[in-house]
């Protein structure tokens, strides 16, 4: 009984990790491979080929100008993720952590201490320092 549920959340986590990577591929294969795992890695970076090559095959060589649309930047076109949504994070090492929240018109700090192993669900954009510095990571 305790094995199917811990396979039914184990999947369940890597089924929400595999819809992350194929709705924003050229986001993720671009710079947040230290991210991934190696499996991760190489699923984005097959999935970023295919996708290529079937929008090649399918929209783009049938296009006049398809010689100009070969030299435009990727990176411009790119669509990322909504950093306003609200994620689970864990907090990996003590300190104080500084949050800026927007309430109404105006711009409070609030500041609160977290201690290592704390969970807290935050907007994206206000920690994503602190995931970038290590001090956080995100949960699912």
């Amino acid at each position: 009984m305790d094995v199917d549920r811990f396979r039914f959340v184990l999947l369940s986590y890597l089924r929400l990790r595999l819809k992350k990577i194929t709705s924003h591929p050229l986001h993720y294969s671009a710079g947040y491979g230290d991210r991934m795992s190696p499996a991760e890695k190489v699923f984005c970076d097959r999935y970023v080929d295919v996708f290529d090559m079937h929008f090649t095959e399918s929209v783009l060589k049938y296009m006049p100008e398809y010689n100009d649309l070969k030299n435009l930047d990727a990176k411009e076109m790119t669509e990322i993720p909504d950093l306003k949504k609200y994620v689970f994070a864990r907090v990996i090492s003590e300190g104080e952590l500084f949050v800026r929240e927007l309430l109404g018109e105006s711009l409070s700090e609030m500041e609160a201490t977290f201690q290592k192993s704390d969970i807290l669900i935050a907007r994206y954009e206000k920690i994503k320092g602190y995931v970038e510095a290590g001090v956080i990571e995100l949960i699912g």
